[in-house]
């Protein structure tokens, strides 16, 4: 859930076509069946990241090989640096783009053209200190809630001081500064910005806080001059008198664009005068207490020097190669060592070294000798030196010790969903990957991102979205720790607020719904027990926002959730039905979890849901709509009339749809999901719900995830699998996905982040649904699984991944000759729960089995809780 964004459009049009056969194996078991993985509606522009787990450094690979660095503010989601590489005089296209393998992220690209070629590897170089975190403190100053920041987006003209080239950014959340001062003294602060990106006053506006002085607001593009210099001073005092000052930058409540910026400070006595003129010019910089180029902290303050590598081998040709690096850095060569330094530092060096450079704009080109044939490539980010260059070996040789790196990672749960696709298994263990490369430790803090550019950050609701899936391969301590970290962004209220200005209603019951099923998830009562307050806390704020809801008992909304923010294609302030359900969801789960630990539920609780789900069955027949072909559905927003959307928003009633049990058993929930869904089944393009979020004939490849866990939960085993192969075929073929991206019969464009790591988590969920799905208190096996998943030599399998209801360990094997088959599972434990495990044995059907003795298979087996299964299959 992440506030809007706009969508930046591609101008290379790579054939998808070239790029698909990198990871599909000779023989694909789904493919006989009319379903594989070839990658035909590829995105036309995208990243890929290759950085370690929680590394610091997010790179990113493009979809022509380069190496992206510098993602600011605006332009979103695009590198203000990129270093590639090529062969000098010539274009060449893009012949393909692949993985060796999906669990290790070298990233091989080659550009070809008749009988020319350049093959590229690109990854992270092992130095043996990947994980170790920068403090965010650089001298006086330390940076708090997240690190967000670009070293060159600025423009200023010459004569300005050079702090103004860099920013810090958020994204939805607030610039925090703290500078160590003497306790209770006064000073004088002055806070610089500049505006490279917006095109006109009103689209991006700041509150400034400054602790002991009064708060304003300010647009940083005022005067409609892209690029100009504005300071602010402020009287300031240490109020708390805990020897620091608070320097904060937020998002006003009426700007249209939440993500703030923050270019320098300085901090003065508090007597001084200060002339503008002359402080924007930097010339009284010297004269400051401290002096503060926002947004470089993580390459200032880490402890050693981040590595990349491009190792580039040139065939059928005798020019030779060349290394492109375009940036808004100030980029100088030195021709003595071979080095490209920026800002006097160590930035970029080549074996062989280059033999000059060409400057055109703001690109460098760096040539080599003609006789050329291979050129290694290595970047450093943080505290470089030229020593540090000097220890990586032989590009060759660094390659290889990736692999045995990401061979060797433990931490990251690759051995837990097997399926027999080797299209769709690599997209599951590629998901993996990404979505722990794109975690991040903030402030010692834990948190799962949803992207590693313009949505690095936290979002409370991924709690739940990428929570449940890492609970799903058996990482218990992880969520416990993200869990953790959303709670400590719980107001006194009980709010829970990671974004901000505008109000998410459903954050706060998300974050409790992900806290109740997290101890289903792993039967630890004892964490619950302890964080107890902040589950009456967030109820407390619940059902007081619905009782706002109750004062005008004329507006649309009487009886349910006040207005708030939506996303995903809504950005008016409105009321939804979203906010209701997961309100709805937080209380069923709290009140359930209160009975587990003999709590008394507070008796409000319950009033507030018979009220909010009584209002519902009336509210719900008012405001259900026909779209443009005359399909019924319920619109997210309370009272909508707008039926030309009406895939608009649907995300926020897919993703409570899976966890409320009221969707299933409550005819007043369940007929108007069914007829939403059969609305979104007959509003797609290239298998996916079109115009759905925020771009313009766009689909949003983890919207169409949630779209078939509602079908695999519906028993619609037949759209759950065309879904599946929907969403993978909308990957790229490194196995990551875009955000969103248009359907090609309306273009290219793609928008929102790259490397898309929400869109990772929904992909585990859903394969994991088609394979174990837990249905109130029943959990279902093999309930959708793909005819072409039965072939020869098939096995499907999870190796002890979490559920509700406790560990599942199972496997279906296939025997080689496609002749006999097993079935084995290990007891569930069940968990309390009444119910049962159900084995689906209607696919086991259709493809010919029978029963060991040759008797027909039934259409599902039951076990009890606690009872091993093991089933021998057969066909003649």
């Amino acid at each position: 859930m992440k506030p809007m964004h706009l969508p930046w459009c591609s101008r290379l049009n790579v054939s998808a076509v070239g790029l698909l056969l990198c990871w599909l194996p000779n023989h694909d078991p789904a493919s006989a069946q009319g379903k594989s993985v070839d990658h035909r509606y590829a995105p036309s522009r995208y990243q890929t990241t290759i950085c370690f787990p929680d590394d610091w450094q997010k790179t990113l690979v493009s979809e022509r090989g380069g190496l992206s660095y510098d993602f600011g503010p605006g332009p979103y989601a695009q590198p203000l640096t990129e270093v590639t590489v090529g062969i000098q005089g010539l274009d060449l296209p893009v012949r393909s783009q692949a993985l060796a393998d999906a669990c290790v992220p070298i990233v091989t690209t080659i550009l070809d053209s008749a009988s020319v070629r350049v093959e590229q590897q690109v990854f992270a170089i092992v130095t043996g200190h990947e994980g170790t975190i920068p403090s965010g403190i650089l001298g006086r100053v330390r940076r708090l809630g997240g690190l967000s920041g670009t070293w060159a987006w600025g423009r200023p003209q010459r004569g300005i001081d050079p702090a103004f080239r860099s920013v810090a950014w958020g994204t939805g959340r607030p610039i925090m500064y703290r500078v160590a001062v003497p306790r209770g003294s006064s000073k004088k602060v002055v806070l610089g910005f500049i505006e490279p990106h917006k095109w006109k006053p009103g689209l991006r506006l700041l509150e400034l806080r400054v602790e002991g002085a009064e708060t304003i607001t300010i647009d940083p593009l005022g005067d409609s001059v892209r690029n100009r210099p504005y300071v602010y001073s402020f009287d300031a005092r240490d109020v708390n008198g805990d020897g620091e000052l608070s320097i904060e930058v937020h998002a006003s409540p009426k700007t249209p664009d939440a993500n703030v910026t923050l270019s320098c400070f300085w901090i003065f006595p508090a007597a001084m005068t200060l002339n503008e003129d002359a402080l924007i010019k930097g010339e009284l910089s010297q004269e400051a207490e401290v002096y503060y180029a926002c947004g470089r902290e993580l390459e200032l303050s880490a402890h050693y020097p981040r590595l990349d590598a491009i190792l580039a081998v040139l065939g059928g040709t005798d020019r030779p190669p060349v290394v492109s690096i375009r940036s808004r850095r100030d980029l100088d060569f030195d021709p003595q060592s071979g080095f490209v330094l920026t800002e006097g530092h160590p930035f970029l060096v080549t074996r062989p070294p280059a033999a000059g450079v060409t400057r055109t704009g703001d690109s460098l080109q760096l040539n080599f000798p003609p006789n050329a044939r291979s050129v290694e490539v290595i970047v450093a980010h943080g505290p470089a030196v030229v020593s540090d260059f000097g220890r990586v070996p032989q590009l060759s040789k660094a390659l290889e010790d990736a692999g045995k790196f990401w061979k060797a990672e433990k931490q990251l749960p690759f051995d837990v969903i097997h399926v027999p696709d080797a299209g769709i298994q690599s997209l599951i263990d590629a998901s993996i990957r990404n979505l722990y490369q794109v975690r991040e430790v903030v402030d010692g803090d834990l948190q799962f991102q949803p992207g590693p550019t313009v949505y690095r950050g936290l979002w409370a609701g991924d709690v739940l979205l990428s929570g449940m899936p890492v609970l799903m391969l058996g990482d218990n301590e992880s969520e416990r720790k993200f869990l953790e970290t959303a709670l400590a962004h719980q107001l006194p209220d009980g709010r829970v607020c990671s974004i901000e200005p505008f109000l998410s209603i459903p954050e706060t019951p998300v974050v409790i719904s992900a806290m109740c099923l997290y101890t289903r998830f792993t039967g630890d009562t004892s964490w619950l027990r302890a964080h107890w307050g902040a589950v009456k806390k967030g109820l407390s704020w619940v059902c007081m926002m619905h009782h706002r809801a109750e004062v005008d008992s004329k507006s649309p909304w009487y009886g349910l959730m006040p207005p708030g923010f939506v996303d995903g294609g809504v950005f008016n302030e409105t009321a939804d039905y979203a906010s209701v359900w997961w309100s709805l969801i937080a209380l069923e789960n709290a009140r359930a979890m209160a009975h587990r630990l003999h709590i008394s539920a507070d008796p409000v609780w319950q009033s507030a849901y018979d009220e909010m789900s009584g209002r519902f069955r009336s509210t719900s027949l008012r405001d259900m709509r026909k779209d443009s072909h005359g399909n019924p559905y319920l619109p997210i927003s309370v009272n909508d009339t707008d039926t030309a959307g009406a895939a608009r928003g649907q995300f926020a009633f897919l993703l409570p749809y899976r966890w409320g049990s009221f969707f299933q058993v409550d005819s007043a929930f369940s007929r108007p999901a069914r007829s939403t869904i059969a609305m979104l089944d007959a509003s797609e393009e290239e298998g996916l719900v079109v115009n759905s979020g925020w771009l313009k004939g766009g689909v949003w490849p983890w919207l169409g995830g949630t779209h078939g866990m509602a079908h695999t939960l519906l028993g619609n085993e037949e759209k759950a699998g065309d879904l599946l192969y929907a969403v993978a075929n909308h990957a790229a073929p490194t196995g990551i996905w875009v955000e969103e991206q248009q359907a090609r019969s309306y273009g290219n464009a793609v928008a929102g982040d790259v490397s898309d790591a929400e869109a990772s988590a929904v992909f585990i969920s859903q394969v994991r649904d088609m394979i174990a799905q837990e249905r109130g208190d029943t959990l279902h096996l093999f309930n959708a699984v793909p005819a072409g998943w039965l072939d020869p030599g098939a096995t499907i399998a999870l190796k002890g991944g979490g559920s509700l209801f406790g560990p599942v360990a199972l496997r279906l094997q296939i025997e080689k000759d496609g002749r006999r088959g097993e079935l084995t599972l290990s007891p569930v434990a069940g968990r309390g729960a009444r119910g049962g495990v159900v084995v689906h044995l209607v696919a086991l059907r259709r493809a010919g089995f029978t029963m060991g003795d040759g008797k027909d298979l039934p259409s599902s087996v039951n076990c009890s809780w606690n009872e091993p299964l093991h089933l021998s299959f057969r066909r003649m």
